[in-house]
C-alpha cells in the first residue's frame, strides 16, 4: 500500500485491526480464533514512516518562510505552526495508541508482540 500521508494510514491500519477482531462468536470458537487471526495478520503490517514525512513537511516549512509565508499575516503563519506542531504531536502519540490498541485487541500474544516489537529495534 502507497502511502500518500502517513498519519492517516497508520490510523487506517489502526481501524482495520479493529474491524479484522470484531466478532459476535463466542470466546474461544472458531470464529473467535479466525478474528484473532486476521485482526493479528492487520496488526503485523509495517507502520509508515511518521518522522520522515514531518521532516519533510517542516523543510518546505523553512523554505517558504524566507519567500511566500513571509507575505502571510501573522495570524495565519502562527495557525500554520500550531498545525504542524499538532501534527508533530499526533505523532509523537501514535505509536502509544498503536502499542496500547494491540494489548487490548490482541492479548493473548503479548509474548509474540514482544517479540516482534524487539526485532523490529
Amino acid at each position: 500500500m502507497r502511502c500518500v500521508w502517513p498519519t492517516v494510514c497508520s490510523l487506517e491500519i489502526a481501524l482495520s485491526v479493529l474491524e479484522a477482531r470484531h466478532t459476535t462468536a463466542r470466546p474461544g470458537s472458531r470464529g473467535d480464533r479466525e478474528a484473532y487471526a486476521a485482526a493479528a495478520a492487520m496488526a503485523a503490517q509495517p507502520r509508515p514512516d511518521l518522522s520522515g514525512a514531518r521532516r519533510a513537511l517542516e523543510r518546505s516549512i523553512d523554505a517558504g518562510r524566507r519567500t511566500d509565508l513571509a507575505a502571510w499575516p501573522p495570524a495565519a503563519r502562527g495557525a500554520l505552526v500550531a498545525e504542524v506542531e499538532h501534527v508533530q504531536r499526533v505523532g509523537e502519540l501514535l505509536p502509544s495508541f498503536d502499542d496500547y490498541l494491540r494489548r487490548f485487541v490482541l492479548p493473548r500474544d503479548q509474548a509474540a508482540y514482544a517479540e516482534v516489537e524487539e526485532s523490529r529495534r
